[in-house]
């Protein structure tokens, strides 16, 4: 590799890396934590964890309660369940029926707890594990800049990890080996940095594609539009 194109891979490897370093440390903070989001959920309400994704056999009755406080007359329900909780989700288009009061008349969303049948909305509904699940997409940022920005970061993650790859390219193996702790700071710094980013270069790759394939996609489709 010429000395002109190492140094230019090289600072830029060094840039997006600084870069990105903070909003990156929040993703996978937060990513990290999201795995348990149902469990943290379940913690902060009381309730007992339980290994139940589908939507509960006795329909009926869920109907019937929900029936109590809303008009269902011309009204399409959709019942669905996203997460390991209590809470089912339920959906009530606007009545088609024109005789219909106005309440009725208008799209209605709310959690409906399976045990005590209370409804909820998503704002009461709203807890640590739902905080920390949207924050590993930076969601808490209005939409759709929040989501776009996450994959821009995990975008500048893939290039940083290519052109490290790049870089190391050439003494990969060789450099792999070299572990100096008693060296100084800067010599141990990079050793540190050269092992661990070649054992982690597999799944960090993963990461990167996925995160940007997601959440850039809408800038994908459009030229199609």
């Amino acid at each position: 590799m010429k000395r002109r194109i190492y140094n230019i891979l090289f600072h830029t490897h060094t840039v997006s890396g600084i870069i990105i370093s903070v909003a990156l440390y929040v993703i996978f903070f937060a990513g990290s934590f999201s795995f348990f989001r149902d469990e943290i959920a379940m913690w902060e309400r009381g309730h007992h964890a339980e290994s139940q994704e589908q939507i509960p056999e006795d329909i009926d009755s869920y109907l019937r309660h929900i029936s109590l406080d809303n008009e269902l007359q011309g009204r399409e329900i959709e019942i669905s369940r996203y997460y390991n909780e209590r809470n089912i989700n339920v959906h009530l288009t606007a009545s088609k029926d024109s005789l219909a009061p106005q309440q009725a008349q208008e799209r209605k969303n709310f959690y409906l707890d399976i045990k005590d049948l209370s409804q909820s909305t998503y704002a009461t509904n709203y807890g640590l594990g739902e905080f920390l699940y949207r924050l590993h997409f930076l969601d808490q940022i209005p939409y759709p800049y929040g989501r776009y920005l996450s994959g821009f970061v995990a975008l500048f993650f893939l290039f940083a990890l290519l052109t490290g790859l790049w870089i190391h390219w050439d003494k990969i193996v060789s450099n792999f080996y070299v572990f100096r702790p008693w060296a100084k700071l800067k010599t141990l710094w990079t050793d540190a940095h050269t092992a661990l980013g070649l054992i982690g270069f597999p799944f960090q790759f993963i990461y990167a594609v996925t995160g940007a394939f997601f959440l850039l996609k809408g800038i994908l489709m459009l030229p199609r539009l």
